[in-house]
């Protein structure tokens, strides 16, 4: 765990965290998803697995999302000229609406990634637990708490994506690509995902704060990568 992450742990199911900048609309829609019945059903799963030691599945997830406002602050970039700009592309809108900045989405993103366990998470014979699948029935259950916002084509795409990649990318290009090569690995990265790495990789960061396993190719991830090379367009 990095000292990045560990400090925004402690989240609990009344008490979301929110840093100042998040817009109150997304304070909103974010805090009527952590009260919704299918949000609050996650209270009632535990996960027990290589990235989850008997965690609950409602304390993970308010756990990466305080995690996630954490990491886009970019506090860890050193270059003032390209924290500035990952600032600004997390402060642009997306669609010619401009209901939404990208970061209002992120967030919204990533309190629903999980909200599919409810669905799918189940527990082997020898006490491991699996959730195949969650990423699709969490896009489903999203378009269903969603449904009443006023967000654009291109935003509802955006959002609905992230929460469908947002294991997939993992296993795409982390667990099999990486040459521990950081401009290479960079270059790859960009080919996998051409639009929405950032995204995809900070939030994997913040999913994975408690997992042993991958704890070293995070930190290369965050401090030699996105904190050395552009991850945007």
């Amino acid at each position: 765990m990095t000292k990045l992450i560990k400090n925004s742990l402690g989240v609990k199911p009344d008490r979301k965290i929110y840093l100042p900048d998040v817009s109150k609309q997304t304070k909103k829609i974010t805090h009527d998803i952590f009260s919704s019945k299918e949000c609050l059903k996650l209270l009632q799963l535990t996960e027990n697995n290589p990235w989850h030691k008997e965690e609950n599945v409602f304390e993970h997830v308010s756990h990466v999302f305080a995690n996630l406002q954490i990491l886009i602050t970019f506090g860890f970039v050193k270059s003032e000229e390209l924290k500035k700009k990952y600032i600004n592309y997390f402060g642009q809108s997306i669609s010619n609406t401009h209901n939404f900045l990208r970061k209002d989405l992120f967030l919204i993103s990533c309190s629903l990634h999980d909200i599919g366990k409810i669905k799918t998470l189940k527990t082997l014979e020898n006490g491991t637990t699996i959730s195949t699948g969650h990423e699709l029935a969490s896009v489903v259950i999203a378009k269903n708490l969603l449904r009443n916002v006023s967000f654009s084509k291109e935003e509802q795409g955006y959002i609905y994506y992230i929460i469908d990649r947002h294991d997939f990318f993992n296993l795409d290009f982390c667990n099999s690509k990486l040459t521990k090569n950081p401009f290479k690995d960079f270059t790859i990265l960009k080919k996998i995902e051409p639009h929405y790495a950032l995204e995809l990789l900070l939030h994997i960061i913040a999913d994975e704060y408690g997992a042993k396993i991958t704890l070293k190719w995070r930190n290369y991830l965050l401090y030699k990568v996105i904190a050395e090379y552009p991850v945007f367009n």
